[in-house]
């Protein structure tokens, strides 16, 4: 559950910028962004659905359709390009996420989501840290 809502506490993060108009990225890296950050959120949620779901396919769709509306919201300034870009990078990171977790034995499921974590929150920090950088 607090994986959850870190995900949830850093997403809302990265969306509010994302949807002020007067700022934005260069149009070169607004592709690489809308697809990186859809798939970090949609691997996100496809990984802490394993909690959520017995089942692989409840646990896979729940994380490709957040993810699906995660990159969606992000594309969403930028046009149908970047709108089709995000849902499809939100549908693979979601698909992805479930995978990684419920291929392993159920024992191991923590284990495995805190390192998607790890590794998500790297990602995100990057993405932060390419998004503030002055151009």
């Amino acid at each position: 559950m607090l994986i959850t809502i870190f995900y949830i506490a850093i997403g809302i993060g990265f969306l509010i910028p994302a949807l002020d108009a007067k700022r934005g990225l260069h149009q070169d890296h607004s592709m690489i962004f809308t697809m990186s950050f859809s798939m970090a959120w949609g691997l996100g949620f496809g990984s802490v659905t394993a909690f959520w779901f017995p089942a692989f396919f409840q646990g896979a769709h729940t994380g490709m359709y957040i993810g699906a509306l995660v990159g969606l919201l992000a594309g969403l300034r930028q046009g149908i390009p970047q709108i089709l870009n995000g849902i499809l990078s939100g549908l693979m990171g979601g698909m992805m996420g479930a995978m990684l977790v419920y291929m392993v034995p159920p024992h191991l499921h923590l284990a495995t989501v805190c390192w998607l974590s790890l590794f998500n929150g790297v990602v995100l920090l990057l993405l932060a840290l390419a998004w503030r950088k002055p151009s």
